[in-house]
């Protein structure tokens, strides 16, 4: 559905998809008109089949919000899973690796639950490596990975659930982060410090002055945080993952700006995002 949001976009028009249910945001009742009947044409002329029965085609001011939940039934099971575990001080290596998998699995309806894997993710790699990747040989459960299994509040909570958050943000910022120090704009408003340490904890405590400089007045707000800084020009690129307004394809796309980057001169932009991909690494034997 990229490319589908993509061109609604470059006309003006909002949207939030999750699988294949569209909600259409607009500042007023006859734009959200627009934006539903110019999706629905735009659908239908790709081949979509759309479900009217059970479309809301006539704007409201408020909807309730998209949110992913767990199912009952598959919350009770990992709730159970996650009691055994913690009771236990030893199992099987395809137990937890069969654990593992249901958490993965329920992480989109959880937040940040990926980040409450990794440790379990790490002890069952390290318990492998011991055994030869035996997966019937025996895991000891640590106290410290007992401690991390915070599921069990989440499953206990039968109102859990992660919402879809909209692309309505109360403000933009851009921050970025070198060895010696950091620095944030918010519109026409910009601030900057000085600091030394490991650049990935110096990228995250640039956004956190930022948040501090310019959005502690807000609550229950959504803000776009762009770390990486304002760029002019994303030069190696496509109309899917371009992370500017403007880019350059590698192969001809119809919304690019220029196609090769070595054929321009880069001395005409100031700020440029540049992440070149690995597929075009040549390898010489």
């Amino acid at each position: 559905m990229k490319p589908v949001l993509y061109t609604l976009r470059q006309q003006g028009f909002f949207s939030v998809v999750y699988l294949v249910d569209f909600r259409f945001i607009a500042g007023t009742y006859n734009l959200c008109l627009r934006n539903i009947f110019t999706t629905l044409d735009l659908l239908s002329s790709l081949g979509f089949i759309i479900n009217m029965r059970k479309s809301v085609l006539t704007p409201i001011f408020y909807i309730e919000s998209f949110a992913i939940a767990i199912p009952p039934d598959r919350r009770e099971t990992l709730l159970q899973m996650t009691l055994e575990i913690l009771n236990k001080k030893q199992c099987k290596i395809r137990y937890l690796a069969n654990y593992i998998g249901l958490l993965i699995a329920v992480c989109p309806a959880v937040q940040y639950g990926l980040l409450h894997t990794k440790l379990l993710e790490r002890e069952k790699f390290l318990a492998l490596l011991v055994s030869d990747n035996i997966f019937e040989a025996q895991i000891p459960l640590q106290a410290s990975l007992r401690e991390d299994l915070w599921w069990k509040h989440i499953f206990t909570d039968s109102l859990q659930c992660n919402y879809i958050r909209s692309s309505l943000f109360a403000i933009e910022i851009y921050s970025d982060a070198f060895l010696s120090g950091w620095g944030a704009v918010c519109g026409e408003r910009r601030t900057h410090g000085f600091f030394w340490s490991h650049i990935n904890y110096l990228e995250l405590l640039a956004a956190f002055h930022a948040l501090r400089c310019f959005a502690s007045h807000l609550r229950n707000s959504d803000i776009l945080l762009r770390i990486f800084g304002r760029f002019d020009i994303d030069l190696f690129s496509t109309s899917i993952n371009t992370k500017c307004s403007h880019f350059v394809s590698w192969h001809p796309d119809p919304f690019a700006v220029a196609v090769d980057v070595f054929s321009l001169n880069w001395s005409i932009y100031i700020y440029i995002y540049i992440y070149f991909p690995f597929t075009h690494y040549h390898h010489s034997s």
